[in-house]
């Protein structure tokens, strides 16, 4: 891994996933299944969910927001779909009160054929 590649931020985030024990991953391994079910469940085929594309509306041009409980919202709302497999369209320029924002629509893996 070439950690000067990405930011500090993620190298960081790399360098503490390649002391994660075994159990741990065993354990990460069953929840992404188990997300995926989920998701599956919750998205049948043919249909979309449409979700904001960040937790916040866009903050200004500048240095990026680092603290850890945004960070930890965006994870949770953006990393789902990635991690069930599924399809994701992004669409910015939504323009509201606290400024521009984003939509996701998250898709099933598969449509099925009338």
């Amino acid at each position: 891994m070439h950690h000067e590649a990405v930011s500090p931020l993620v190298a960081d985030a790399i360098v503490a996933g390649e002391g994660m024990p075994a159990e741990y991953l065993a354990w990460a391994r069953d929840t992404v299944r188990r997300a995926r079910s989920v998701l599956a469940a919750l998205i049948p085929p043919g249909t979309a969910l449409v979700q904001p594309a960040a937790p916040t509306a866009a903050p200004p041009p500048g240095p990026a927001v680092t603290g850890l409980a945004l960070r930890s919202a965006t994870v949770r709302l953006v990393c789902a779909a990635s991690v069930a497999g599924l399809p994701v369209l992004t669409l910015p320029g939504a323009r509201g009160p606290a400024g521009p924002a984003g939509l996701s629509l998250v898709a099933t893996a598969e449509a099925t054929t009338p």
